[in-house]
């Protein structure tokens, strides 16, 4: 993960933890003022004051957990979808198929991850052509030497098969 993702998520969850802490001292605060002005007795029972704060903690939790569930699922998001998108150019990649460069958003958090992928199969890709390109080649040299074999000779009939292996060799790959 990279630095820049890890202080972000770090400073929302300091938030969160801030904001909730502070929503609930201004809960009890509230709570406890209210029961001072409802009752004229100076002092209350710790059960009483309980039963005066338990609702707008309760709610300060509630809320408390929600927005870190929200920020939870969206971060998910933000961390599953690129490798998502990666692990399925793999897959293309392990069948053959190249898919040319990915898409890559600037706040994707695995952009370099991605990126690297990316340079990875364009050498690939130009490896292979140029393989490719080889094969043909060789293919083209075969058939030439096999013409000027006999015909219906068995080292004829040898050539023709390695020139037409030779430009199968690559055929899988989808360049």
């Amino acid at each position: 993960m990279d630095g820049g993702l890890q202080g972000e998520i770090v400073a929302v969850i300091l938030l969160l933890v801030l904001a909730t802490l502070a929503i609930a001292g201004v809960s009890v605060v509230k709570g406890l003022g209210e029961a001072a002005t409802r009752s004229s007795v100076t002092y209350h029972s710790i059960d009483w004051t309980l039963k005066a704060i338990r609702g707008p903690l309760v709610l300060a939790w509630a809320i408390a957990v929600l927005a870190a569930g929200l920020v939870g699922l969206l971060w998910s998001q933000r961390l599953a979808a690129p490798l998502r998108v990666l692990s399925a150019a793999f897959e293309r990649l392990g069948e053959g198929r190249f898919a040319g460069s990915l898409r890559v958003r600037s706040t994707d958090a695995h952009r370099e991850l991605i990126n690297e992928f990316s340079r990875m199969e364009s050498r690939l890709h130009g490896m292979l052509s140029e393989e490719r390109e080889r094969a043909g080649l060789l293919s083209r040299d075969l058939d030439e030497l096999a013409a000027m074999r006999e015909e219906g000779s068995s080292e004829r009939e040898r050539i023709l098969g390695l020139a037409r292996d030779a430009r199968a060799l690559l055929g899988r790959f989808q360049l």
